[in-house]
């Protein structure tokens, strides 16, 4: 029923589900403080006519946390992470659909 492990497709222990990570989107999201013990501002910019946006939190291990509903004049947020266990997460923002960045937030208290 499942693949037979094998030393070609059989993931250490070690490895995370964003082994391949690169930020991307530089110029449209911004996450500050990072890293953070309290509170974070994201701040990032929709292309123009965008007509629904999201943003994706997941753990480093690929767990998804949450999804925040974005308003297309929407500019700024403001999230508390002080309940977050220390470590990396992952923020993914899309705009219609399609990714357009892709960002790292450490979490150390």
């Amino acid at each position: 029923m499942y693949p037979e492990e094998t030393s070609s497709n059989k993931k250490e222990a070690s490895d995370s589900f964003f082994d391949d990570f690169e930020e991307v989107g530089e110029d449209l999201m911004t996450i500050y403080p990072n890293p953070a013990n309290n509170q974070i501002t994201l701040n990032f910019t929709l292309p123009d006519n965008t007509s629904e946006a999201t943003l994706h939190l997941y753990g480093i291990d690929g767990r998804f946390i949450e999804q925040y509903t974005i308003s297309s004049k929407q500019k700024t947020m403001e999230l508390n992470v002080a309940n977050f266990a220390n470590g990396t997460y992952i923020y993914l923002l899309s705009a219609d659909g399609k990714l357009i960045a892709r960002k790292k937030l450490n979490v150390a208290k």
